[in-house]
């Protein structure tokens, strides 16, 4: 009876999906979470910046 060759990873099918690591989860939590802050305070101090400047300059 011959011996048979284990299949080659090519041919074995689609790859199995890749296991994400919980710290890569938590630095995009991260991430995500301070691209949210920096738009509110863009939303919020932006329209208030001439109100701002104009105190501060005082004119």
């Amino acid at each position: 009876m011959p011996a048979s060759a284990p299949p080659s990873p090519s041919a074995a099918g689609p790859a199995a999906p890749a296991v994400v690591p919980k710290n890569v989860r938590w630095v995009l939590l991260g991430i995500m979470l301070a691209m949210l802050l920096a738009m509110l305070d863009n939303m919020v101090v932006g329209p208030a910046m001439p109100t701002i400047v104009s105190e501060i300059i005082g004119s």
